[in-house]
């Protein structure tokens, strides 16, 4: 069949840049791209040349009936766009029309002394921070050009011998020179990640509050260095996405709030994971999704205090503390909670509720089924409802279990922020389990104990970075006697 004939109206399209969403005859977003010139890249699709050189593209045009698009203001605000709505969709065509060695990563590794940005396309387990995956590179390295005006970042994997030419024209802070400010790098490099991750108000805000402060003490040498990092950071216009952007309602929460019988759509949901190794260093991690989208600046992590082998004690423990009044006044209350756990977890999650006006639900790991403890007064489950879309109610003594199909949208909805909560979890484990182990190779050193040592972690990032670290800076960090034992151990 030639699809090229089944061409469906693009006459909406703008001449203008933006991200376009290919959708089936059952309205499912099968892919997701972006463009400079949305009506000349969409029509590509049904020409003829582009079926003859990629089958694949022929058979996204055959199964695409409509095209929905949003308009972006540039092409860099539709590359960021783009790769948050293939992660929030997952559409099947971008994983068949594009391999992983396509996508981007922008590297910040935090725990090297004097971390340098690079690009790669494929991240490794290295301790590093990987922002991503973008799926053009131009509009990235784009990106980034434009951020260094404003958060000047190196790039040296050594450090120089004298001072860079990047330096010289502001584009880089400068290791391989006196003024360098390890401390000022830091907090730039982290405005930096929150920009690439969407959170750009954020930094704005926050930068817009430094620059009065400034101003109000008459530091306006400072006030002017914050002024020229807003006005470079302007010029990215961040989408920030709504419902409407999306187009419309989100299936998948429209049908979650019509299944659970909840009482608002659930544009708040936070998902909960226990992690630990044998009942030690126990974290536990909240995840934040709003409109269907992760709010990573929501994110919180807990440290556990019973060191135990028990999630249903430690999902207690979380929960609990997560809905003290005090958090709750600080971060809203959420419209729906996900346990990642089965009845165990839940019930333990219920119990230590105060407030018991929170819908709370569980996530069984192995068939993926929604719990709902039985006489919750949150949930009025629609049963009407459940069979007319294939979903199956089973009741049981103490509970009811609901079954999902494989594509099912609310069980990939409820997927995406469960394996959020688990990533979360289990990255902050690691990171504390690894914590531990450099903590106990400083308390070697003679006058180090675990807080000292800890606090030497924070400070310089890792080991080598206390061991490279000049004299001035450990004792400002430590004090001069217990910097000369960290020198004399290292030399020795």
């Amino acid at each position: 069949m030639d699809s090229t004939k089944n061409k469906p109206d693009l006459s909406h399209l703008p001449n203008k840049p933006g991200v376009y969403l290919h959708k089936n005859s059952e309205g499912e977003i099968i892919y997701v791209g972006k463009a400079i010139n949305l009506k000349q890249r969409v029509n590509q699709y049904w020409q003829k040349s582009s079926h003859d050189s990629s089958p694949k593209t022929a058979v996204l045009a055959s199964e695409s009936v409509k095209v929905d698009y949003i308009e972006t203001l540039s092409e860099i605000d539709a590359l960021f766009l783009e790769s948050e709505l293939v992660k929030r969709y997952l559409p099947k065509f971008n994983v068949e029309l594009r391999d992983d060695k396509s996508a981007i990563y922008v590297k910040i590794p935090y725990q090297d002394p004097i971390p340098a940005i690079s690009f790669t396309r494929s991240p490794k387990a290295d301790g590093a921070t990987y922002v991503g995956p973008f799926y053009s590179a131009s509009p990235v390295y784009a990106a980034m050009r434009i951020l260094r005006r404003a958060l000047p970042y190196s790039t040296h994997a050594k450090i120089p011998k004298k001072a860079c030419l990047h330096f010289q024209i502001g584009l880089c802070p400068g290791p391989e020179t006196d003024d360098f400010d390890s401390k000022r790098y830091r907090l730039n490099l982290k405005k930096l990640e929150q920009i690439l991750k969407g959170q750009r108000s954020t930094v704005l805000n926050s930068t817009k509050k430094k620059m009065e402060l400034a101003a109000d003490k008459q530091d306006f040498e400072l006030a002017a260095r914050y002024r020229n990092q807003l006005r470079a950071l302007q010029r990215i216009s961040r989408i920030h996405l709504s419902d409407h952007q999306i187009i419309g309602s989100d299936q998948a929460l429209a049908e979650l709030q019509k299944l659970l019988g909840l009482s608002l759509v659930p544009k708040h949901i936070e998902g909960f994971d226990i992690s630990h190794m044998g009942g030690k260093d126990v974290v536990a991690s909240q995840v934040v999704f709003k409109n269907g989208v992760s709010s990573k600046q929501d994110y919180r992590h807990y440290k556990i205090t019973k060191q135990q082998n028990n999630d249903f004690e430690s999902m207690a423990d979380v929960i609990f503390r997560r809905f003290k009044l005090k958090n709750i006044q600080a971060w809203g209350t959420p419209n729906l909670v996900l346990i990642d756990g089965g009845k165990g977890q839940l019930s333990s999650a219920i119990n230590s509720l105060e407030n018991k006006t929170v819908p709370m639900f569980g996530l069984a790991k192995q068939f993926e089924q929604i719990i709902i403890q039985k006489g919750d007064p949150n949930f009025k489950l629609n049963f009407k409802f459940a069979a007319k879309t294939n979903r199956i109610i089973v009741e049981e003594t103490e509970h009811f279990v609901i079954n999902l199909g494989p594509k099912d949208p609310i069980r990939l909805l409820l997927e995406r922020i469960r394996n959020e909560a688990h990533r979360f979890a289990v990255r902050y484990h690691t990171k504390l389990k690894r914590s531990h182990i450099k903590a106990t190779e400083l308390t070697k050193i003679p006058g180090i104990g675990s807080e000292t040592a800890r606090k030497l972690l924070i400070t310089f990032g890792s080991v080598s970075g206390v061991k490279s670290a000049p004299h001035n800076q450990l004792a400002s960090a430590v004090g001069n006697i217990k910097a000369k034992n960290i020198e004399k151990y290292f030399s020795s």
